[in-house]
């Protein structure tokens, strides 16, 4: 069972499950994207079986008749596969006849004409209902029909029925016979019969109760032999026009006040919808423009998708999922400027989840500008309004230590904390807590059981990062600090990947000053090569790199390096790392005392920066070295 609150993949939030009556298992959940109640039902383990339930279910996506629930998709939660649907608010039929006894025949008659149309729709597209009922019959809030419980097994003309009701069902059905349209023929008419007298059909005797009109049409739809009934629901469609347009028909149950209440109803209905239908004109090319947005960004046709989303702005510039879709965009496209400046507008949006996951994409993006203080503001902001998101707690908190704001990372924790029922998210959140208390060595064991159990990559990323800072601690613990480190980068995003070659590197040569290896500081410059590779052009990158070099005595390629680096700076660090270069040539050099006058000439130029460490000792070698030869 699902728990009350639970969002599933950030789009349905479950309200409940649904007391049907029956064996099905359905949630009424809201729709995050459409901002709309549907229901999630689940599909049984005889249909998931069946190898072409996924077209069948894109051929019921794509029927269309108001009368029939809008199919939108088909979602998997753990073992368990659902479809999503319009949740329907209303009655069945069963319900309102338990309620108020048989409906009158003037009822019935309107009834009958909608239950027609909707079937014969379904018949046209070779889909067979197979268990019309009246407790699968409904009347929404607005007074419209609607047929439900068409299942995936409803699809093709050839197939033995699955669902099948006593009373309601055609012998057919019960004999495991091969089914057609006729057997909904045969529940059409045992339905009707039920709605006119509050019985289950027996036999034909018991049509005599009824007005002649309607027990001539019930005869024929409730014949035991499938050939003798009739061909279609148009032909029934026929019949009931005719007893329409009869002037002789008996309205036995029909009285003149109940005729004026319904005449009143309909007027006040009529009026209603008047005042209405702008409105929902709107609403519904909204939510079209925002399906078809969401089609074409399912299909990565992004320009047509942000044109959909801004035709739905240009309706209705209050609801957020048209942002938030937005957003996905220009951060898919790594326009982060574009993201942020959806925000920067005077629209008043709604403040709801969704909301919540769009000031998401704005902290994600100044996050990645660097912006850190404006990520950590829009995290916190989005936390406002998602207090159950214990992701957005995770990335709160992690900016928050980024920026030196412990207190606040530790607090984030604790609620995120308070969510978590899996093992394995708590040890690692417990671990993350006393890695911020500095309890490392509770920490190590808690963040160790995490990794043990997770099995999400980017957490599992996230642990073995925290075990590498721990081991960090401990200049004994250095290979521990590489192999998780090397754990974290199996698992790690493009964007953290680079982070965590960057301490790898580090890592690498430290170990080399320890074990006194040439071998690791390989390993460093590796680190370095796969950052190039990825194009991130560091000054910083290309002077480690030079450094490495110059302590294998590489100077072929640490010049080649430099020359790299000239390609794209024009800075002191640069000719400081020239000047290393040249001092380290220097001791193969046939011509020191010109070779000496360059470096000079190169120190000459670096005296305004001599706050950096690195010139400082630059000048003393080059005082060593300027000394030295004037002893030679």
């Amino acid at each position: 069972m699902i728990k009350t609150g639970t969002v599933l993949l950030n789009k349905y939030l479950i309200k409940g499950m649904i007391n049907t009556g029956g064996t099905s298992i359905i949630y009424k959940a809201y729709h995050n994207s459409l901002n709309i109640t549907v229901a999630l039902k689940r599909i049984d383990s005889l249909t998931l079986h069946n190898t072409n339930y996924r077209r069948e279910v894109d051929i019921l996506k794509h029927l269309q008749h108001k009368m029939l629930p809008r199919l939108y998709d088909i979602v998997k939660y753990g073992e368990e596969t659902f479809i999503v649907i319009d949740y329907i608010d209303g009655l069945n039929l069963q319900q309102i006849i338990e309620n108020k006894g048989a409906f009158t025949e003037l009822e019935v008659l309107r009834i009958s004409k909608d239950l027609i149309n909707v079937l014969g729709y379904i018949h046209q597209n070779n889909i067979i209902h197979s268990d019309i009922k009246p407790a699968n019959i409904m009347i929404n809030k607005d007074g419209e029909l609607k047929l439900k419980a068409l299942g995936i097994s409803a699809i093709n003309n050839k197939t033995k029925a699955l669902g099948k009701t006593k009373g309601f069902s055609a012998p057919e059905q019960s004999n495991c016979e091969t089914i057609n349209n006729k057997t909904d023929i045969y529940s059409f008419g045992a339905t009707i019969y039920y709605l006119l007298t509050k019985k289950v059909y027996q036999n034909n005797k018991s049509l005599n109760e009824l007005p002649k009109q309607f027990s001539c049409i019930l005869k024929k739809c409730l014949q035991l032999n499938p050939t003798k009934r009739y061909n279609n629901m148009f032909e029934i469609k026929e019949q009931f026009n005719k007893l329409s347009k009869a002037k002789k028909i008996k309205l036995k149950h029909v009285n003149k006040k109940s005729i004026i209440t319904m005449v009143s109803i309909a007027v006040f209905l009529t009026l209603l919808a008047c005042l209405h239908i702008n409105k929902q004109k709107n609403n519904n090319n909204y939510q079209q423009y925002i399906i078809k947005g969401e089609n074409y960004l399912q299909a990565n046709k992004l320009q047509q998708a942000e044109q959909s989303f801004y035709r739905a702005i240009d309706l209705n510039k209050s609801k957020t999922i048209a942002y938030l879709n937005l957003a996905e965009i220009y951060f898919k496209q790594k326009k982060y400027q574009q993201c942020i400046g959806l925000n920067k507008g005077e629209q008043k949006l709604n403040k709801d989840i969704n909301y919540s996951r769009y000031l998401e994409f704005i902290a994600d993006s100044y996050k990645l500008l660097t912006e850190k203080e404006s990520a950590y503001n829009y995290y916190k902001q989005a936390l406002k309004y998602n207090k159950r998101d214990i992701d957005l707690y995770h990335k709160f908190a992690g900016l928050a230590c980024e920026i030196n704001k412990n207190s606040e990372a530790k607090e984030a924790l604790n609620k995120a904390l308070k969510l978590v029922k899996d093992n394995a998210i708590s040890y690692m959140l417990m671990g993350e807590v006393e890695f911020l208390n500095n309890n490392y060595k509770i920490a190590k064991d808690y963040l160790t059981k995490a990794t043990s159990l997770l099995h999400d990559s980017k957490k599992l990323c996230k642990c073995n990062v925290l075990l590498a800072e721990i081991y960090k601690c401990n200049e004994l613990s250095i290979d521990l600090e590489i192999q998780a480190l090397n754990n974290a980068k199996q698992h790690a995003t493009i964007y953290s990947s680079q982070l965590i070659i960057e301490k790898l590197a580090n890592s690498y040569y430290r170990k080399a000053l320890i074990s006194q290896s040439d071998e690791y500081l390989l390993e460093s410059a590796e680190c370095y090569h796969q950052l190039l590779f990825c194009n991130i052009n560091d000054i910083h990158i290309y002077k480690n790199l030079i450094a490495l070099y110059l302590q294998l005595n590489d100077l072929n390629k640490a010049n080649k390096t430099l020359g790299q680096m000239k390609k794209y700076y024009n800075s002191y660090q640069v000719t400081k790392s020239e000047c290393f270069i040249k001092i380290a040539e220097l001791k193969q050099s046939k011509n020191k005392l010109t070779d000496l006058q360059t470096i000079n000439k190169l120190l000459e130029k670096l005296k305004n920066y001599s706050t950096d460490s690195e010139i400082a000792l630059l000048e003393i070698k080059v005082t060593e070295l300027n000394l030295n030869l004037k002893a030679d």
